[in-house]
């Protein structure tokens, strides 16, 4: 695959907030989390090997949505493990992963002192263009999806980036084979093929990343 990029994990680069120490120091309630963003069956140091160099494609300060962002827990982690500040925003099909990921972010304050529970809303992908409808900025600096599989997908969530940022669009292995393994090179390759296909119907990619932990995911992006 050309323009395969290998990038180093940023791994303990700094101290976590007191705020998200409360948030994984009871075991079970860090599982609970983790689950809830659809990270079956993995503890937070399994779901920080499998998502946490997607930070690795944060190379500044600023707004960040999640297109699909399940209980906001992704973002929340993404906040401790970048470098630059995030301000997270997110959109999800599901009522009751907004509500979850509103509670998540309950009494949480942007350097404005802007609640941050404020910055969610049940919306789709195909809603994108008509977020100011939901009171939600039409674009940001960084946008993540896990969901943009075909073109049309592709380009709606390309709207939501401004000049300057990223799409970084997330392909996810079920994550159950052995590093190295055949079942899991031949899991790896699959999602190669994906990211392949949406070049050939004429979606841009500026990079492509393999999780450097070796586990089933794959990151391709956009600078826009």
């Amino acid at each position: 695959m050309s323009n395969l990029l290998e990038l180093g994990s940023q791994n303990n680069r700094k101290a976590y907030s007191p705020q998200f120490e409360n948030l994984i120091v009871d075991e079970k309630r860090a599982k609970s989390l983790v689950e809830g963003s659809f990270c079956i069956g993995h503890n937070y140091i399994g779901w920080r090997t499998s998502r946490q160099f997607i930070a690795d494609l944060i190379n500044k300060p600023g707004t960040i949505i999640d297109i699909g962002c399940a209980n906001g827990f992704l973002l929340r982690s993404l906040q401790e493990w970048s470098d630059f500040e995030l301000i997270p925003y997110g959109i999800d099909i599901s009522e009751l992963h907004i509500r979850q990921a509103k509670k998540l972010f309950f009494q949480t304050y942007d350097q404005a002192g802007h609640d941050l529970s404020g910055n969610f809303a049940c919306a789709s992908i195909e809603e994108a263009a008509w977020l100011g409808g939901h009171r939600l900025p039409a674009q940001y600096d960084f946008v993540y999806c896990t969901i943009a599989h075909t073109r049309t997908a592709y380009e709606e969530a390309l709207k939501l980036v401004r000049p300057g940022g990223r799409l970084i669009c997330g392909f996810y292995g079920r994550n159950e084979y052995a590093v190295g393994s055949p079942g899991q090179l031949e899991e790896k390759q699959l999602l190669l093929r994906r990211v392949a296909r949406l070049k050939e119907q004429g979606c841009v990619f500026d990079g492509v990343v393999e999780n450097p932990f070796g586990t089933g995911h794959i990151i391709a992006w956009r600078q826009c």
